[in-house]
């Protein structure tokens, strides 16, 4: 795209707001930084890699001022086109044409730009007190439980691994394993099980150092449990969560459980267990591709059809059936899809 072709996106598509599209593209091309932006960034909260990498690169190409510096996200606002403040997680790509350097206004000292088109200003989130805070075995909050969406969201990844595991089990479109295994690496904090103790000792630095409550709910995630984790299912595993920061801090935070599309009898596990929302994911192939990027789960879940609908089917019964368990307002499903030209996807490689 050529910056002046800004303008005929945005009158072409009029009817949405052209922060979304900007947005939308940000995080489809990531984001470059100037060596001086990155080091007003310095201040600010650094990502945590929360779960997966979300960079387009990885990370032994960044430098060492990108893997340090780099905030969780940035909020676009003002600038020629009146943005208004929209926030955006931020996708580290050196190569990318989207570029945030430093600005001459010393109150908003960074700017976006894509080359060198000026879009707009840009915000970045405070550094948290409780940031500075370790745990007692020394471990970092933003280890065990980081905080994004500009404070919001308390997200737990409890297990930062996966069960489809390795080259001929994992879906093409997930980095979980291989951002765990870089991050161990580049020899950052990386738990990988996150014990109750861990989880509600982060919790209560957060709430010790938080007067604001600018924390408003906790998400509970992680890989798929294809068996058992600690002698426990899937359900079972992340109930746990629930239980132990609802016993230590009742209605404190909206709970939310993201995982795999469960049957009915589990998904009232998790709702017994504290969480308010139940956020499943479902993905939505054609039969061949959802072969090829979902090996694993073509062999588990879809064995004797192995077809995405064949998948689906059983995930969207249950779907229906736990309205009985959790109201349809605490559902938040999430449809992972993509329109892939056959032009463009070789069915040998895994993309």
């Amino acid at each position: 795209m050529k910056p002046e072709d800004f303008l005929i996106l945005k009158e072409t598509y009029c009817d949405i707001p052209f922060e979304a599209i900007i947005k939308t593209d940000l995080l489809r091309l990531g984001i470059s930084f100037s060596n001086e932006a990155l080091e007003a960034c310095k201040a600010a909260k650094p990502k945590s890699y929360f779960i997966f990498s979300f960079d387009r690169t990885a990370q032994k190409d960044l430098s060492q001022l990108e893997k340090k510096s780099a905030p969780e996200e940035i909020a676009l606002i003002g600038g020629p086109f009146d943005f208004k403040r929209t926030i955006v997680s931020v996708r580290v790509n050196p190569e990318s044409p989207y570029r945030i350097t430093v600005g001459a206004i010393h109150e908003l000292p960074l700017q976006l730009f894509f080359h060198d088109e000026k879009i707009c200003d840009i915000l970045l989130p405070s550094f948290p007190d409780y940031y500075a805070q370790p745990l007692a075995n020394g471990k970092p909050v933003s280890d065990i439980t980081p905080t994004i969406e500009w404070g919001y969201l308390i997200y737990i990844t409890a297990f930062r691994l996966c069960q489809y595991f390795g080259a001929e089990e994992e879906c093409a479109f997930c980095d979980i394993n291989h951002n765990y295994r870089q991050q161990k690496a580049e020899g950052r904090s990386y738990t990988g099980i996150k014990s109750l103790d861990e989880v509600i000792e982060a919790l209560q630095i957060i709430e010790k150092h938080d007067p604001q409550k600018l924390s408003h709910a906790y998400t509970v995630t992680g890989g798929s449990i294809t068996s058992q984790l600690g002698g426990m299912n899937e359900a079972q595993f992340y109930a746990q969560y629930a239980q132990a920061i609802e016993a230590k801090f009742p209605g404190r935070w909206i709970g939310k459980a993201v995982v795999q599309g469960l049957p009915d009898d589990e998904i009232k596990i998790l709702k017994d267990s504290g969480y308010q929302i139940y956020h499943p994911n479902y993905e939505v192939w054609d039969e061949k591709i959802f072969n090829h990027v979902c090996p694993g789960k073509t062999r588990y879940v879809g064995q004797k059809n192995g077809s995405a609908a064949f998948w689906l089917e059983p995930k969207f019964s249950a779907l229906k059936k736990s309205f009985l368990i959790l109201l349809p307002a605490s559902r938040w499903p999430n449809l992972l899809a993509s329109r892939i030209s056959k032009l463009r996807f070789d069915l040998r490689k895994r993309v």
